[in-house]
């Protein structure tokens, strides 16, 4: 049944059926995101259907070139080398696969390596550009700060930051969260939550605001960490120092993460009904 044959369908039901128009609308919108995931569903299945016609395309080009030295294919050599043949295609598939994952991390080398000089006047203050946990990061340390406020060395050095991200395309349009760390003695009155999440925020606000900011909004949010996430032992002064510090987080692209659109369409929470009428007295 062709799609604008389930849309009058699921009018004519809807209507049939005594929907209010945002009930009507409601089931309407489930049919729209069933279709959305219809075509996600046969666009995937096109790409399978493509990979595996190219698979076939190769396989079948070895075969005639097998039989062109004589090989007998029916044979038992003939069927080992057709599985060498087989195995060496995956190879192949393999091989791509990880030139793709080379390159990323080429990629993602040579944009650490433009952060670290374009902030390299702020090494000397300990701001460090490093790859934690599978993450590009930039790390503010607690001497840039007073408190909750940033001093003005730490200022010079995320208004470098945001004009580093500002240069860089591909960097002005991922996602970055910022986040707040301390040690375990925690931070102001011992919330160590707040007191992170407070250098966090004025982190943010510099990167974001002003002209010496200026970066989208909607591409940085702001979390605090407290003592959770340290990043040496806190059984010294030293260290502790280390573990109070700010870190600005290149967050992973779509593209390095589970595919989650297919999610996408799903239906949402079922919007309540709207209320009954009282029934009037007779």
């Amino acid at each position: 049944m062709s799609r604008l044959a389930l849309l009058v369908l699921a009018t004519s039901l809807a209507a049939g059926c005594g929907y209010t128009k945002e009930e009507y609308q409601l089931q309407g919108d489930k049919l729209t995101r069933a279709l959305a995931k219809q075509r996600a569903s046969e666009t995937r299945s096109d790409e399978i259907a493509a990979e595996l016609e190219s698979a076939k395309l190769r396989v079948g080009d070895l075969e005639d070139k097998m039989r062109a030295l004589g090989i007998d294919l029916t044979s038992k050599e003939g069927q080992r080398i057709g599985e060498v043949a087989a195995t060496l295609a995956e190879r192949e598939r393999a091989l791509a696969e990880y030139r793709a994952r080379a390159a990323k991390i080429d990629e993602m080398r040579a944009r650490r390596d433009v952060l670290r000089t374009k902030l390299a006047e702020h090494a000397a203050a300990g701001v460090e550009v490093r790859v934690r946990k599978n993450r590009l990061s930039v790390v503010l340390p607690d001497g840039l700060f007073e408190k909750d406020k940033v001093k003005k060395e730490g200022k010079a050095a995320i208004q470098a930051l945001a004009a580093a991200i500002k240069d860089d395309a591909t960097l002005a349009t991922r996602d970055f969260q910022v986040i707040g760390h301390t040690d375990d003695k925690g931070g102001k009155g011992g919330d160590a939550i707040g007191s992170s999440a407070a250098r966090a925020r004025a982190v943010l606000a510099l990167l974001v605001e002003g002209k010496d900011g200026g970066l989208d909004k909607k591409r940085f949010s702001a979390a605090g960490f407290g003592d959770a996430d340290p990043l040496f032992g806190n059984d010294n002064d030293d260290n502790r120092k280390l573990n109070r510090r700010v870190e600005v987080v290149l967050m992973p692209a779509p593209s390095e993460m589970l595919d989650l659109r297919a999610l996408a369409v799903d239906a949402g929470p079922a919007k309540p009904a709207a209320p009954k009428p009282a029934p009037t007295a007779p």
